[in-house]
């Protein structure tokens, strides 16, 4: 009987663990992506005008 006690135990404090472990990840990524996803459109953004400039450029030329 105390065997099975201790194995439930064992389980909680894992389910617990590992709970309180992935929303800390969940978060901390999401936290993360938010910084880096502006970031990011930005670096786009400005490659797209840069080939944007140069394609009329050389059209021009």
């Amino acid at each position: 009987m105390s065997l099975d006690w201790s194995i439930h135990l064992i389980h909680f404090i894992f389910d617990f663990f590992f709970y309180y472990l992935f929303s800390y990840l969940k978060k901390s990524i999401c936290l993360a992506y938010f910084n880096i996803y502006p970031y990011l459109i930005k670096k786009v953004e400005a490659f797209i005008f840069k080939v944007t400039n140069l394609q009329t450029l050389a059209i021009f030329i």
